[in-house]
This record gives structure tokens, C-alpha cells and sequence, in this order.
């Protein structure tokens, strides 16, 4: 019988994933953790802008979006939707 050691990685806990979530928001990882897939949005369908936001709103809407499973995009584009007025 063979003797070659098989390790796995540790399943991750919800600590860990806050961890995670967390240095991705404050920008020390480039990725999300890869347990968030989210669907592609269509570029044509929405218009590019720019504005700017108090780095700790930011930070919070990253975060909301991620653990909603969203992009930022998507996040943003529901808030804006719930609360602008029709008109």
C-alpha cells in the first residue's frame, strides 16, 4: 500500500468568510472569495458614470453587495431604483 498523504483544505467557517469578505472590501485581495459567482450584466444596458461617495458608504455597499451575491452594480442600481421617484 501506497503511503502518499492526500490533504484537504480546511472547509471554511463563517469566521474565516467574514475575514475574507472583509479584506476584499478594504482592498487587500483583488477577488471576492471564490464561493460568490455571480451572472454577468449586459454593458449595453447601462451607462458608465462617475461620482464620488464617502469611502466608509463605499465600503458598506461592497460589503452588502457581496454578501447578497451582487455586484456593485446591481446593488447600486436596486437602491437607486427603490428609492428614486417615477416620473
Amino acid at each position: 500500500m501506497s503511503k502518499k498523504k492526500i490533504s484537504f483544505p480546511r472547509t471554511p467557517n463563517r469566521g474565516n468568510l467574514v475575514e475574507a469578505i472583509d479584506s476584499w472590501v478594504i482592498g487587500e485581495k483583488k477577488e471576492p472569495n471564490p464561493l460568490f459567482q455571480r451572472e454577468e450584466i449586459k454593458k449595453s444596458e447601462y451607462a458608465r458614470t462617475t461620482f464620488q461617495i464617502p469611502t466608509g458608504l463605499y465600503k458598506k455597499l461592497k460589503k452588502v453587495a457581496l454578501i447578497e451575491d451582487k455586484s456593485i452594480t446591481q446593488k447600486l442600481t436596486e437602491i437607486l431604483e427603490q428609492n428614486l421617484p417615477d416620473l
